[in-house]
């Protein structure tokens, strides 16, 4: 469901959007993203932005802020990283990094994620992933960018496999003198 209502967003409101020249940031695109996802998704659903969470990386804690979260009651669903570079080549390494580390934490662990208002503390709810929670890699870059095939270029650039679930890549194609092309695989 959540994967369907990603690719009916990606392909007409967001390359809309891309089209009437509006979306001039990766902030843009983050923002049009979430106000979509919140006007779209069942009330169940609570779409998180920038949130710091906590997770295991080789055998420490470590912070980490994905660009944004779904989650349903206290576990994550769907977990999305986003690049907007339509000009240039997208760096997308670290993107692909953090949504395999977070694909590598185990189904138990458990981390804080909603705050007190009164405070800004965290409260006392603990959140997971849930097994087989949607890996998403949103990008807009140029037609030669490698970010636009990010798992067949990862081990191109960084020397290693990366075997993501359950991943869908959200793709804006911007190629010189042609119409913005905006698909998914």
């Amino acid at each position: 469901m959540i994967k369907a209502t990603l690719i009916k967003i990606w392909e007409g409101d967001i390359e809309q959007e891309y089209n009437n020249g509006t979306l001039c940031s990766e902030r843009a695109l983050q923002s049009e993203l979430y106000r979509r996802l919140r006007d779209e998704l069942p009330k169940e659903y609570t779409v998180w932005v920038e949130p710091a969470i906590r997770i295991i990386i080789e055998e420490k804690k470590r912070t980490i802020k994905p660009d944004i979260l779904i989650s349903k009651e206290n576990e994550i669903v769907t977990v999305i990283e986003l690049k907007y570079v339509p000009h240039y080549y997208a760096n997308f390494i670290g993107d692909l990094k953090k949504l395999d580390h977070i694909a590598k934490q185990k189904s138990d662990y458990k981390f804080k994620l909603r705050t007190y208002p009164m405070t800004g503390k965290y409260d006392d709810n603990y959140f997971q992933f849930s097994k087989g929670a949607l890996l998403v890699f949103a990008v807009i870059a140029n037609n030669e960018a490698a970010a636009l095939h990010p798992v067949r270029n990862f081990k191109k650039q960084v020397g290693e496999d990366i075997r993501l679930e359950n991943f869908l890549v959200l793709r804006g194609t911007i190629t010189p003198s042609k119409k913005p092309k905006f698909d998914y695989d």
